[in-house]
């Protein structure tokens, strides 16, 4: 940058044609990436947890593993209309400040979040499925989750039914002894 009333240019400093440069180099060569291996992240596990009853209602607890990095997800779980005459999503604690939605369609539970922040440690209880009449207990499963538009991998048993659920230390100890299932 040239300095008029000294008639000097700065060091350090980048003239427009410079910036300019730059960016149209960057435009066609593409933007810098990290290596492969910066970019990864560890799949994340989710899970159904013990369903126990409210009231009115029976409510099934969705956990998951590790939630560092996560600004948005998408949940499907589907479910037999025939048992339920009513069911719903609520955001737990892990997802305070976030947008949240649910919307049942059909036989399914369709389920979004999302932040402008990320979340930066953390998991447990991600969400509760709350389900009428409390006597119920639907055979809910999987049926699509994504983390971050599909950026974060995700594991999950899409059969997983509400009987067969395993506790947030189970997942913990499996996800710690490398098992995926």
């Amino acid at each position: 940058m040239r300095d008029e009333a000294r008639g000097t240019r700065h060091a350090g400093s980048w003239g427009i044609p410079a910036v300019l440069g730059c960016l149209v180099g960057m435009l066609v060569l593409g933007l810098p990436r990290l290596p492969a291996q910066a970019q990864e992240t560890p799949a994340r596990q989710i899970v159904f947890g013990a369903s126990y009853t409210e009231g009115s209602t029976r409510v099934v607890p969705v956990m998951i593993d590790q939630l560092d990095g996560v600004l948005a997800g998408d949940l499907d779980l589907t479910y037999d209309s025939a048992q339920v005459t009513a069911i719903r999503a609520r955001a737990t604690n892990l997802l305070a400040g976030f947008l949240f939605i649910s919307n049942p369609v059909s036989d399914t539970l369709k389920i979004a979040f999302a932040s402008a922040s990320a979340i930066l440690d953390g998991g447990g209880v991600l969400l509760e499925v709350v389900v009428e009449p409390a006597d119920a207990e639907p055979a809910l499963a999987f049926a699509m989750v994504s983390l971050n538009d599909g950026q974060i991998a995700v594991t999950f048993e899409p059969a997983t039914a509400v009987g067969a659920s395993r506790s947030l230390g189970q997942l913990k100890r499996r996800v710690r002894d490398g098992q995926n299932r």
